[in-house]
């Protein structure tokens, strides 16, 4: 392994080494450097980070390491919502690995592009894999059906009246992504090994063939 890599133990990073991170340098090497030598992607991506933390669309918590706060050295991210989050925006960097293309069915340019489909996907990608979402006391559809709500307006599950069609959301969407139909009420659980690409999920028994889409 690099010296690098040893970052990938970490649960939660500052910005500030996050950001180091995501443009490929080893925050180690950084020690006791100005910020105006670090290199130029540097800034944007601070700034990006933060922006999140403030919009909360990456999680994170303030801990004060000295009398006058810092938010870059100051404001800690969760590793697992950082990295969804740089899925969501296709960075490919030290925390992600991507494809080359996204495939065409969550192309949102594809004649063929489906929402509820690429609902579903990415619901199902992100309870499995943003620990937020793993063992929170809900189940696995309670989760589903939050994440799709936040994420409504993304994949037209928006009424015409502005409301959130919570139907669709419930007994369409959420009932493809959902895998723990088996019956009772499973918890979502935390994958034996998160680094491990997740596989989608199969309708071995056909259960999806009565869906009303």
């Amino acid at each position: 392994m690099k010296d690098i890599d040893y970052w990938k133990l970490c649960d939660s990073l500052s910005v500030h080494d996050a950001a180091l991170l995501i443009i490929g340098e080893d925050p180690s090497d950084f020690v006791g450097t100005e910020k105006w030598s670090y290199p130029k992607p540097y800034a944007a991506v601070e700034k990006a980070l933060l922006a999140a933390t403030n919009s909360r669309s990456v999680d994170s918590w303030d801990q004060q390491s000295s009398e006058y706060f810092d938010a870059a050295t100051d404001t800690f991210v969760q590793v697992g919502s950082l990295t969804y989050w740089l899925h969501l925006n296709e960075v490919n960097c030290f925390f992600t690995v991507l494809p080359n293309k996204s495939p065409q069915y969550l192309d949102r340019d594809n004649p063929f592009y489906s929402p509820k489909l690429a609902a579903a996907v990415n619901a199902w990608l992100a309870v499995t894999t943003d620990s937020k979402y793993q063992n929170n006391g809900k189940t696995i559809k309670q989760n589903l059906e939050n994440w799709l709500t936040s994420h409504a307006a993304d994949y037209d599950l928006v009424k015409d009246d502005g409301e959130v069609n919570k139907d669709a959301i419930s007994n369409q969407v959420a009932k493809v992504a959902n895998w723990g139909t088996k019956g009772g009420a499973p918890k979502t659980p935390i994958p034996d090994n998160p680094s491990t690409p997740l596989q989608e999920p199969t309708d071995e028994k056909g259960e999806l063939d009565d869906l009303p889409f």
